[in-house]
């Protein structure tokens, strides 16, 4: 049976919702005459598909999922889950999307938020997040990077990932380095990615992580904003690859690959190439996320002892800072609102309800422990700084991963700036550009002006159609 709810009736409605998710119920914020009336049943039983069922190969971690989506079902009977294996790929998402081909819940990177947001092609979950009152317990800053030019939220963020310099800290140690003081600069990182291939078995002394698909691209992009530059303009509208930070990075990957011979000579690479070469010892350091922990070292059962990760290096005394990713949950266009609620409380139950329910935050840091995943690996939250700290301290006695090899990362997280990814069209960016890096690579007479003169023309062809 379906109803139409007043703002007073879904103010109810949220408050017994709160009460089941362990939210705190909180009164809506808008105006009540200005909101529109929405047919809601709260009993309604309803199905989801939902993506991202770790692969059987990563059996830990698929156990976790699915334990997580019983709990849920137990808790919310009247809700059915099932989980498949369909993972964000930057490749096919926008035909998938376009297709309807896609899960009714899933996670995609941040990079598509600006897109999917200013194109309305997914679901505006803005009802639904009043409704469970989850609108008033996400960080503002970060819901706006999801919401579209009408006012409408067409995601639910559930967590930052700037990138920093991942390292070995094994091999900082054979190499005379201290593995607590990752290179600060980009004149450290040349420095010691030499000493780590004169001093130690390592194939390289830095990676840039990828160049494969759109993966050179967005290394592009990241080590341009070490260096405070962007390869657009703050809209989006203007190609701004020959800027200054952008030819001093290029240079600098230049110089570092023929003059130091430390990047080593393999020219297309991507991510599983990159965690793999880690894991066994052959790079000292690579530009990555704290989620690079799960492939490093638990899928590929490397010892916890060598992960490291620092701040991005600054260059040519920028401000320090560093380009955010992240990711977010979206949720079919074509689900009901009913459909939305259910979608917003699995989302809330795997992602968010654990920095602010200890018991539930507790159970879940166990349950991950005692499965041999991640309890929890440490980061920027879409939760205030305070509750995070809370956070960690509940689940101080579970969690399996070494928070204090991320420290200089964390503690940099008060001083460094975010810088956004390219606001519009930003994967067919990083597609254009992906080849720069294989080119510098592969060609020693490669001009790193001239090769970033030709493909600032492209994007700004490609930001003009």
């Amino acid at each position: 049976m379906s109803v139409v709810l007043s703002t007073r009736q879904r103010r109810v409605v949220a408050g017994a919702l709160a009460l089941a998710t362990g939210l705190s119920l909180v009164a809506c914020t808008a105006t009540p005459d200005a909101e529109p009336e929405v047919a809601f049943d709260p009993t309604l039983e309803v199905t989801l598909t939902i993506g991202d069922l770790p692969p059987e190969a990563n059996e830990a971690s698929r156990a976790q999922f699915l334990e997580q989506v019983e709990a849920f079902q137990l808790e919310y009977p009247h809700i059915t889950l099932n989980p498949i294996e369909e993972t964000w790929d930057p490749q096919t998402f926008q035909a998938k999307l376009a297709g309807g081909n896609l899960p009714d819940v899933m996670f995609t990177a941040v990079t598509e938020a600006a897109s999917i947001a200013s194109r309305q092609q997914v679901a505006n979950l803005n009802d639904a997040l009043r409704i469970t009152g989850l609108d008033e317990a996400l960080n503002p800053d970060l819901v706006a990077t999801v919401t579209g030019p009408d006012g409408g939220i067409y995601a639910i963020p559930t967590g930052v990932g700037p990138l920093g310099i991942i390292y070995n800290r094994v091999l900082f140690e054979q190499a005379g380095l201290d593995p607590d003081v990752p290179p600060a600069t980009w004149d450290e990182v040349r420095e010691y990615a030499k000493l780590i291939v004169e001093r130690t078995d390592a194939k390289t002394g830095f990676t840039p992580y990828a160049t494969q698909g759109t993966g050179g691209g967005w290394m592009l992009a990241a080590g341009a904003a070490g260096f405070g530059g962007s390869l657009v303009s703050d809209d989006g509208t203007e190609a701004t690859l020959t800027s200054q930070p952008v030819v001093d990075f290029l240079t600098l990957y230049r110089d570092m690959r023929w003059e130091d011979n430390t990047v080593g000579e393999m020219v297309v690479f991507g991510g599983a190439e990159s965690y793999a070469e880690f894991s066994a010892d052959q790079v000292g350091m690579m530009i990555g996320h704290n989620g690079m922990y799960e492939p490093i070292i638990v899928r590929n059962e490397a010892d916890p002892a060598i992960f490291g990760m620092g701040p991005m290096p600054v260059g040519g005394g920028a401000t320090p800072g560093t380009l955010s990713g992240g990711g977010i949950q979206i949720v079919s266009p074509t689900t009901t609102l009913e459909e939305q609620v259910a979608a917003v409380q699995w989302i809330n139950y795997r992602h968010l309800r654990k920095f602010t329910d200890e018991a539930f935050a507790v159970d879940q840091a166990q349950a991950a422990a005692e499965s041999g995943a991640s309890a929890h690996i440490p980061g920027y939250a879409p939760v205030s700084e305070e509750q995070y700290e809370l956070y960690l301290e509940w689940i101080a006695p579970y969690n399996n991963v070494p928070i204090e090899q991320f420290a200089p990362f964390l503690n940099s997280r008060s001083t460094y700036v975010l810088r956004g990814e390219p606001a519009l069209k930003t994967q067919e960016i990083y597609a254009e550009t992906s080849v720069i890096l294989q080119r510098i690579l592969e060609d020693e007479s490669a001009d790193p002006a001239t090769v970033l003169e030709e493909a600032n023309t492209a994007v700004a062809r490609l930001l003009a159609r």
